[in-house]
């Protein structure tokens, strides 16, 4: 295979005959998603309340503390936590939930 066939690929379309929007798009639906990758990771291993146990979506991500929101059951679902993880609980992202009521 030559460098001359992979330039062109299966298609017969060169890289350089690609429409510079679509090559925006690429590089803008690349870098999202190396965001999204990144704030992933430094959630779970090097933010400040990483070391917290809580529930995995509520250390990526603030929708589990907005769901508990929504919950008609919400003190009920962060002493499940509690019995769950202890008395140091992660409930969302920013926040832990610290408390000596057993």
């Amino acid at each position: 295979m030559t460098a001359r066939s992979i330039l062109s690929g299966q298609w017969g379309q060169s890289i350089t005959s690609i429409h510079p929007r679509t090559l925006v798009s690429c590089a803008v639906g690349v870098a999202i998603i190396s965001y999204v990758i990144g704030v992933v990771i430094y959630r779970l291993y090097f933010h400040p309340l990483a070391k917290f146990p809580g529930p995995f979506f509520a250390k990526i991500t603030n929708i589990y503390d907005f769901l508990q929101a929504l919950s008609e059951h919400r003190a009920e679902n962060f002493l499940a936590l509690h019995d769950k993880y202890g008395t140091g609980c992660q409930k969302a992202t920013a926040a832990d939930l610290l408390s000596d009521l057993h």
